[in-house]
């Protein structure tokens, strides 16, 4: 009997820890189930960071863009300030009065008109870009 009762113990033993590994593979599978849904959530966290990462770019761009052309505009503004201070006092009877003939009148007469139309059409371009905020961040941003 006392080895029935041995075998017994064993069996209980045997089946107590079955029982055990049934609950621990129960728990592994739930922890693999938990990893892959947490491996799914960083693969869709990664593809969601590397679309802002190329929309950040293209309005880094789009910005570098913005503040060439800002420049550019400022400059052009900026020599057209001087060109109309050095000449904004000449009018059509010194430009003809300077001139030897009336061949050589036209054109200059023409030249300077166009150049006071660019100001003037430059200047219009800059307050509206201003008035549509285009460059509000250029302000803030901008380091020299």
């Amino acid at each position: 009997k006392t080895l029935q009762n041995e075998l017994a113990s064993i069996q209980s033993n045997i089946n107590k820890i079955q029982s055990e590994t049934g609950e621990q593979m129960a728990l592994i599978e739930q922890y693999q189930a938990e990893i892959d849904a947490l491996d799914a959530e960083i693969s869709v966290n990664t593809a969601i960071k590397e679309s802002y990462d190329v929309k950040r770019a293209q309005v880094v761009s789009e910005i570098a863009l913005a503040r060439e052309d800002y420049d550019y505009r400022v400059s052009m503004y900026l020599k057209l300030m001087q060109f109309i201070y050095e000449n904004g006092n000449t009018n059509s009877f010194e430009l003809l009065f300077s001139s030897e003939n009336i061949s050589e009148f036209l054109p200059r007469r023409d030249n300077f008109n166009d150049i006071m139309n660019a100001a003037n059409n430059l200047i219009k371009e800059i307050e509206i870009l201003l008035k549509k905020k285009i460059f509000i961040g250029l302000f803030k941003t901008k380091k020299n």
